[in-house]
């Protein structure tokens, strides 16, 4: 089997405004899938993150708030 990495390059306040909106949705009844991010662990993931390097991700999304 060939693993192919995927990676998503946002910046710190889209992120943080991507999770809001998860977590409003979840609330809202909108998603059933997902589970809500708390402030724990958020804060524990992005503790133990590490940046990805260009060199060993095949597909690299740049996003973009519009």
């Amino acid at each position: 089997m060939k693993l192919e990495y995927h990676y998503i390059d946002i910046d710190d306040l889209s992120l943080e405004k991507n999770i809001e909106e998860r977590n409003q949705n979840i609330e809202n009844g909108m998603n059933k899938t997902d589970f809500y991010v708390t402030e724990g662990l958020k804060k524990k993931l992005l503790d133990n993150w590490e940046e990805a390097s260009k060199d060993k991700i095949h597909v690299w999304y740049e996003f973009k708030r519009d």
